[in-house]
């Protein structure tokens, strides 16, 4: 998971994981990984974050995410 701006410094702050690994970017963004045994609260957790956070991988999950976030859009 890549995160930018507020997010970033509010991510980098707290551990989520027991197995968390954080990089810090040298511009500003960090890069968020670690595992997690409940896809629905994962990604909820992620969405809150709005458009200052984003999925890098697994990809059939950053699939089913853009997936999501079209039908949410096209509630609006």
């Amino acid at each position: 998971m890549e995160f930018v701006g507020f997010a970033a410094g509010f991510v980098a702050e707290r551990i989520w994981s027991p197995d968390q690994q954080i990089k810090k970017l040298p511009d500003g963004k960090i890069h968020l990984s670690f595992s997690a045994s409940s896809e629905p609260e994962l990604v909820a957790w992620l969405l809150s974050f709005g458009d200052e956070a984003r999925l890098l991988e697994p990809y059939w999950l950053v699939e089913k995410v853009k997936g999501q976030i079209t039908r949410m859009k096209e509630r609006y």
